[in-house]
């Protein structure tokens, strides 16, 4: 991943946010991809849990704001220990992307 310009960058993001919303409709008004309950797919899509305020950080739009669903989910998933405990320290996950884009004069 690797952009020459702000522009490319830009153009990652809503790419990124159009891909998102797709899992979002897919969600739709259940608490879960799985339903009520959690399923497959919920473990799956879960260990990006953490990136979704990395997203919104480095990003410039808000992931909130544009994929409420998303993150409604997103926020019911980490508050479950089993997620919560096998999710990547978000402060360092945030440490390691600023830097990479540090490196990368993104930033």
């Amino acid at each position: 991943m690797s952009y020459k310009t702000k522009e490319e960058l830009g153009a990652a993001e809503k790419e990124m946010v159009e891909h998102l919303k797709l899992l979002q409709d897919e969600l739709g008004e259940k608490a879960y991809f799985g339903g009520e309950e959690v399923g497959y797919l919920d473990v799956i899509l879960g260990g990006f849990c953490t990136w979704f305020s990395i997203y919104q950080d480095v990003g410039s739009f808000s992931i909130l704001d544009e994929l409420p669903k998303l993150m409604a989910w997103a926020h019911r998933c980490i508050e479950r220990w089993t997620f919560s405990e096998s999710l990547p320290d978000p402060d360092r996950l945030r440490n390691l992307v600023h830097n990479f884009r540090r490196r990368k004069g993104i930033e």
